[in-house]
């Protein structure tokens, strides 16, 4: 949010921590403060909002750098190891689904801990019978790691396809209707 007042301009840092998967909160936090470091005019009133479970200011407006890269460095994201949350920003079609799925395997070789992986698929607007499958071998690859597979925040499009597949019945995991819900449920209350 930016508003132009007598020349004097406000902005807020929003880290995201109701919609954003931790490590990409981890990555928005730092970009934050590279932000600070090497682009921040000092004409600017800056605020750091957190948005949680609820809305926290860290730092209210302010032009001193120092308080705003402290109100940043105070703020952590919520991590666990047996969750892994993996955003996909692009539809699933037979062009992608193998990248995508070596990407994901990528991933979890990183996070070996992990027991539950959280696709996020806000950003897919369509998914083809090719990703369908991909995705449903994915999850019996991941079954039999005993790594369960959830999928959250998947549009009206995508779940029709998604209900008129295999995938939904053999699912693993669960699906959940935010990556709040997901994160609440895998790391706050163990299922």
């Amino acid at each position: 949010m930016q508003a132009n007042a007598e020349n004097k301009t406000i902005a807020v840092l929003l880290l995201d921590g109701l919609n954003t998967p931790p490590q990409d909160q981890i990555f928005v936090k730092q970009q934050m403060l590279k932000f600070l470091a090497r682009q921040y005019d000092p004409n600017t009133k800056l605020a750091v909002i957190a948005l949680t479970n609820k809305l926290a200011v860290l730092q209210n407006f302010t032009q001193d750098p120092l308080l705003l890269r402290g109100a940043l460095d105070r703020y952590t994201a919520e991590t666990d190891p047996n969750v892994l949350l993996l955003r996909v920003d692009a539809g699933l079609f037979f062009g992608n689904i193998e990248a995508v799925s070596e990407r994901i395997e990528e991933e979890l070789a990183a996070h070996g801990a992990a027991r539950h992986l959280v696709l996020v698929l806000s950003a897919v607007n369509a998914i083809d019978s090719s990703a369908l499958f991909g995705l449903l071998e994915l999850n019996q690859a991941l079954a039999r790691r005993d790594v369960r597979l959830h999928l959250a925040e998947v549009k009206g499009p995508v779940l029709d396809r998604l209900r008129a597949s295999a995938l939904l019945r053999e699912l693993s995991g669960r699906l959940f209707l935010s990556t709040a819900n997901a994160w609440e449920a895998l790391v706050q209350h163990g299922t």
